[in-house]
């Protein structure tokens, strides 16, 4: 229940929020995917020279997936939805301020400067 806050706020915590799960609940997948797929390279038959050539070789697969890839990714998936909540939050922030009247003599625009960003327009907004 929400009490003594407004909305907006209200919204963009709820987005900060969730942001942090999407980030805990990737690593959990990504370390169940490390840990199931470790038991699989380690389970297998090593009768052979060949046997084991193969094992190694899906070792090294193993780190380079779980070690460098995955992680690597995941951090950027995270960086990419933190600009994008900061985007859409700035986004909205003006708007909040355009149907509070809050700067008079000023509205944010309904369109960005051709190769703008929103976070920018918001900026060139306050600034103005």
């Amino acid at each position: 229940m929400i009490l003594k806050i407004d909305l907006f706020r209200a919204d963009t915590m709820w987005l900060i929020e969730k942001l942090g799960l999407y980030l805990d609940s990737m690593e959990a997948s990504i370390a169940e995917g490390r840990e199931k797929d470790r038991e699989r390279v380690n389970q297998m038959d090593l009768n052979s020279q060949d046997d084991f050539d193969d094992q190694q070789e899906e070792l090294h697969r193993h780190t380079l997936l779980f070690e460098e890839d995955f992680p690597s990714k995941l951090r950027y998936s995270f960086l990419l939805m933190s600009y994008i909540l900061f985007e859409s939050a700035s986004k909205a922030l003006g708007e909040e301020l355009n149907r509070r009247d809050k700067i008079v003599g000023r509205r944010l625009e309904k369109k960005k400067k051709n190769g703008e960003s929103w976070p920018q327009t918001v900026r060139r907004f306050l600034e103005g």
